[in-house]
């Protein structure tokens, strides 16, 4: 009996180490997923992603998301290699394999392009997988080619910063733009180019409209360009109601290229009912017509800053304080050019208006008086020509802003240097992507020192002049940067990948403060080694 016992006891112990050795199999199956590549690079407007199961267990893919661009890629939904559409979710054996189609349009848009596909699975092991998608160039399919002349300098070969060729800006003033038998100009009409890359074959455009009315095309809306050749569009901004501010309309573009099937382009207009003063658009304003997102903290009814010429004074939004320059990149000429005038007309004449780089290699961007109380000012007696202008600038500079009235001869300068006439504020483009080394430059005549309010005095509503430049950096030692300024690649987004509410909690364990807590993705800029612990050190001290 003890014998059989003991038989059975050791039976039971053997089936119960086998059980314990196959579920401790069962528990290290690795779960696991991969592609055929982490950075998937577009030389036509599609390419195959390889998805594979190449774990031990099943898995389900429960999302595919595309983020981190503005619309030019794109998933197919019948990629999967049976042709058969995508349904979510898909659930993959070990070994399993599947071709996901990607698309890639990208219009009108500037290059690179970037975009982050991310592969959500349900398993815990394996949670999220990106792929960084990459248009470096056009594609190589793609035939049309849209050219905002504003944005490209076409002498030069190269594109103007803050200028796209999807976003396309104008400015209308409704009445006063005659003063004394003096006209004032403005661009309430703007054009653009479409070209045909394709050296054999001709491209149609069948069709272009408008999102309102507020525009007109002024153009044939179907036509045919020839290889190798190009056609002018022609826009004027026609509207005349409304309170002053941006106006905005999308101009969709349909061609007989598969390549560029539709071509979205943004037309953004500064408006304002009458001119000068009050009437005026404001910085803001005027920085969002140009698709600029800055953050220019706020205008008081007494000026920009309550008191500009107490330096140091309360740092202005993302503002850049600094009172000499250099160039960032040598190699590289400094650029500057005047993107909006509001001046006032006095003495009942214009005003002649000039950036002056001061030193070695510097130079000036004058504007033409006619364009005082405009957008896209022209350089003065050239009206075809761009107000702006290239400088190899040796060594340090100031920037110097003179306004001379012509008909008294009188002349108003302001260098930055007693007062705060300029604001510097690092570009950024509609998704608040920095320019690397460019600026907007805010300008206001600040006469006597320190008066934006009252009789005689200036209102610092910094529009007097504002100007784009870049390829040069802040060199006073006295200057004061905003914390973000240094932070790595200009290229680094930080986006919000998972809310945790009610993380933050009280001494009783209570959930306060903030409804939700995120947390940052990795980067994934290609190149970019933006994270730098150094760089990221808050100091908390003394901060209430």
């Amino acid at each position: 009996m003890a014998s059989r016992t003991l038989s059975t006891m050791v039976l039971q112990a053997i089936i119960l180490i086998v059980i314990v050795l196959f579920q401790s199999n069962d528990v290290q199956a690795a779960a696991a997923l991969c592609t055929s590549t982490t950075e998937l690079e577009f030389l036509t407007t599609f390419a195959t992603l390889s998805v594979v199961n190449s774990g031990d267990t099943k898995i389900s893919i429960t999302n595919l998301n595309i983020r981190e661009d503005t619309g030019q890629f794109s998933i197919n939904p019948e990629s999967i290699s049976n042709s058969s559409r995508i349904t979510l979710p898909l659930s993959m054996n070990p070994g399993q394999k599947f071709d996901l189609q990607l698309g890639f349009f990208p219009g009108a848009a500037f290059f690179p392009l970037y975009g982050v596909l991310d592969i959500q699975t349900d398993s815990e092991a394996v949670g999220k997988i990106s792929v960084v998608l990459k248009g470096l160039k056009r594609p190589s399919n793609m035939k049309v080619e849209i050219v905002n002349p504003e944005a490209f300098d076409a002498e030069r070969g190269v594109y103007r910063p803050g200028f796209y060729n999807d976003w396309i800006v104008f400015n209308k003033i409704r009445d006063g733009l005659f003063v004394d038998g003096f006209t004032f100009h403005q661009m309430d009409s703007n054009h653009i180019k479409l070209f045909n890359r394709d050296a054999s074959t001709p491209v149609q455009v069948t069709n272009m409209s408008l999102s309102n009315k507020m525009w007109e095309i002024k153009s044939e809306t179907a036509f045919t360009v020839a290889p190798g050749q190009s056609a002018d569009i022609k826009l004027q901004f026609v509207s005349r109601e409304g309170a002053k501010g941006p106006r905005e309309a999308t101009l969709t573009i349909s061609t007989d290229d598969p390549a560029a099937p539709q071509i979205p382009i943004t037309l953004s207009c500064g408006y304002m009912e009458y001119r000068e003063d009050t009437n005026e658009l404001s910085l803001s304003q005027i920085l969002q017509t140009f698709g600029y997102q800055i953050n220019v903290y706020h205008q008081l009814s007494t000026g920009f800053m309550s008191f500009p010429w107490l330096r140091p004074s309360k740092m202005v939004g993302q503002e850049v304080r600094s009172m000499i320059w250099e160039r960032a990149d040598t190699s590289m000429p400094l650029y500057s050019r005047s993107i909006a005038a509001f001046l006032l007309v006095i003495y009942k004449a214009p005003e002649a208006e000039t950036m002056i780089i001061t030193g070695d290699g510097g130079g000036n961007v004058a504007i033409d008086p006619k364009y005082g109380q405009s957008y896209l000012p022209r350089a003065l007696g050239k009206e075809d020509t761009i107000a702006e202008g290239y400088f190899n600038t040796s060594g340090l500079f100031s920037i110097i802003l003179s306004h001379k009235f012509e008909t008294t001869g009188m002349v108003w300068s302001s260098n930055n240097t007693k007062d705060l006439n300029m604001h510097f504020m690092p570009l950024r483009d509609r998704r608040a992507r920095l320019h690397p080394d460019a600026y907007v430059v805010a300008h206001d005549f600040i006469l006597p020192r320190g008066c934006c309010i009252g009789p005689g005095c200036a209102n610092c509503d910094y529009q007097d002049n504002v100007y784009v430049m870049s390829n040069l950096r802040p060199a006073d030692p006295d200057g004061v940067l905003p914390p973000a300024y240094d932070l790595g690649s200009p290229n680094l987004v930080l986006t919000f990948e998972q809310s945790t509410p009610k993380t933050l909690k009280d001494s009783a364990g209570n959930g306060i403060g903030f409804t939700g807590t995120q947390r940052n993705d990795d980067d994934v800029t290609p190149g970019s080694a933006s994270y730098n612990a150094a760089l990221v050190q808050l100091d908390t001290a003394n901060k209430k």
